[in-house]
């Protein structure tokens, strides 16, 4: 697994909506006729994620960053990121009741079984060995995608539901809620693993990069992240999370200025899923976007001014609830996991 020990420069492109439109119910006054629904639908929601963090056996995939498939990072969204991987990557896996097992899209196809207070690593080069915190071959693991963790820490998380609508995920509908993150809710999220630290406030990034290890404590983020949760109302499961950050980016970054790139140890973890796809024109130009018009939505998420806004996507799509195989371990696996 490639990871980056540190880079300053030009990475964040925008990732595009996914595609497909839905019936969309907007945010109503907190007396308005709608309200009641809302209510409702925060309630369905709170019961579709403890009862999803609850069902053992389920598979995800899960994608984040914020550069389309086969293109260059585009100069209008650049941040800065510190120590761990570059922020994009793809991974899936599952959560079982006392095994939860990752496996990375990258060229070593990195691997990362956990059971207890031990953890496994394996890569096409690398047998299985001990690990905390690295990959088989001995470099830093940077975010390593977690949704039983992130629908637990969810579960603790106040939501205010400002939108609903219906859709659909492989055939099957789905109602779509979203809220807004941002503050001490947002810090727990990202503080507790739940959440890719590139979704924090680029200058945030910065002042840990000059602070380095010596700092104690960090403000909370800046950032401010929607998040549109689909939930099957038959099942009463959750089916999709997406979050996606919009925070400010540097001054010296603007007007597309890039420079000063610095990589210790260099590779990038390729991104997959239909969150790679280009950015839709009404999406990344900016010229036209009128801030007092109502948000328009597309699978739940608004569509937001992009202008001088460093953008992050995460998306976590979750199958096979109650039915996931656990992997196969072989007796090496088993002897270094205690089992």
């Amino acid at each position: 697994m490639r990871i980056a020990a540190l880079v300053i420069g030009a990475l964040l492109g925008a990732f595009s909506a996914t595609t497909g439109r839905a019936q969309i119910e907007h945010r109503a006054p907190d007396d308005g006729p709608g309200a009641a629904a809302l209510a409702a639908a925060s309630d369905r929601l709170a019961k579709a994620i403890a009862h999803t963090v609850a069902t053992s056996d389920t598979a995800f995939d899960a994608t984040w960053g914020a550069t389309p498939d086969g293109e260059e990072p585009d100069q209008a969204n650049v941040a800065i990121v510190t120590f761990g991987q570059l922020p994009e990557g793809a991974a899936s896996g599952s959560w079982h009741r006392d095994l939860a097992c990752c496996r990375f899209d990258n060229d070593d196809h990195d691997e990362i079984v956990r059971a207890g207070r031990r953890a496994i690593a394996r890569a096409d080069d690398h047998p299985w060995a001990l690990r905390a915190g690295r990959t088989a071959s001995g470099a830093i693991l940077g975010f390593l995608p977690d949704p039983e963790l992130l629908l637990a820490q969810l579960a603790q998380t106040p939501l205010t539901i400002g939108h609903r609508e219906v859709s659909s995920i492989d055939d099957r509908p789905v109602e779509i809620l979203g809220a807004r993150l941002q503050g001490d809710a947002l810090a727990e999220l990202i503080w507790s693993g739940a959440l890719p630290a590139e979704l924090e406030s680029a200058r945030i990034q910065i002042g840990r990069l000059i602070a380095g290890a010596a700092i104690r404590g960090a403000p909370a983020p800046k950032a401010e992240v929607d998040v549109a949760i689909a939930i099957d109302p038959g099942t009463s499961q959750v089916r999709r999370l997406h979050f996606r950050a919009y925070s400010d980016r540097p001054a010296a970054a603007r007007g597309g200025a890039v420079g000063g790139v610095f990589v210790l140890q260099g590779g990038r973890i390729q991104a997959g899923g239909q969150i790679g796809a280009a950015a839709d024109d009404d999406e990344s130009d900016d010229i036209d976007f009128d801030v007092s018009a109502p948000l328009r939505y597309r699978d739940g998420l608004p569509q937001r001014s992009r202008k001088n806004k460093s953008v992050t996507d995460f998306v976590v799509t979750l199958r096979d609830h109650g039915s996931a195989i656990a992997p196969e371990l072989d007796a090496a696996a088993r002897q270094l996991l205690g089992r």
